[in-house]
């Protein structure tokens, strides 16, 4: 996706205006897709994936490691959340591996090039020195 994104963009007069709405565009088919293909796994979300998450969960010693103290109950479900987006393998539903896929391969690329921030900080500085 951040390829066919880099060969449909790369004139030089394309707007940061442009490449955002070309961004959110394609944010919003793909979110639209995941959560039909989601909506088709819905029995596996419910019943597998539920369980298998619930079982990650209770594992007190992998949770220690992110905050959570077994002996006071505190901070478990902010560790749980940490250990779940820590690890790339974890059981999560198919609509939240469709938004991980979608940062790892169009909006880390994305940024980390650094031509889209550039743009985006001289339209802001543009802005600012204008107004």
């Amino acid at each position: 996706m951040a390829l066919e994104y880099r060969k449909s963009h790369t004139a030089k007069d394309a707007t940061v205006a442009e490449e955002i709405q070309h961004i959110i565009s394609s944010f919003t088919g793909f979110s639209n897709g995941a959560n039909m293909v989601d909506r088709l796994f819905t029995y596996l979300n419910r019943h597998w994936i539920k369980d298998n998450m619930a079982a990650e969960a209770s594992d007190s010693e992998s949770l220690s490691k992110w905050g959570y103290d077994p002996s006071t109950g505190e901070g478990r479900m902010k560790a749980t959340w940490c250990a779940r987006v820590a690890n790339p393998s974890s059981i999560i539903p198919v609509y939240s591996l469709a938004l991980r896929w979608f940062r790892i391969e169009f909006v880390e690329p994305l940024f980390n090039s650094g031509k889209f921030l550039k743009k985006v900080h001289d339209v802001m500085g543009q802005c600012r020195n204008s107004g």
